[in-house]
C-alpha cells in the first residue's frame, strides 16, 4: 500500500507474526523477486517490505534513493512504532 512516509509515498507491506525483519527492494527487483523474498521470511517472522523511492511501486519524489534510502529506512521504522529490525 502506498504510504506517506518522511514527505514522499513508499509502498509497504507487512506479513506474518513474530520478529520484525524489514525487507527493502533492490532497483534489480521487480515486485516477484521481493514477494518470494518476503513469503520466505514470513514463517515465524513479522516482516514489512518496502520499496525504495522510484523503484517497484514507489514513485520517484526526484531524490536519489541511495542517498535517501538510509533516512527513508529510519522513518518506515518510526512508521511502524518499531526502535529496530533485522534486515
Amino acid at each position: 500500500m502506498l504510504t506517506t512516509i518522511n514527505g514522499k509515498e513508499l509502498w509497504l507491506e507487512t506479513t506474518g507474526e513474530g520478529p520484525r525483519v524489514v525487507r527493502v527492494s533492490w532497483p534489480r527487483w521487480d515486485k516477484h523477486v521481493l514477494r518470494r523474498r518476503v513469503n520466505a521470511l514470513a514463517s515465524g517472522n513479522q516482516v514489512t517490505a518496502f520499496d525504495l523511492e522510484g523503484h517497484g511501486r514507489a514513485p520517484s519524489a526526484g531524490t536519489s534513493p541511495f542517498q535517501a534510502g538510509p533516512e527513508d529506512l529510519g522513518a518506515v521504522l518510526d512508521h511502524l512504532g518499531a526502535s529496530s529490525a533485522s534486515m
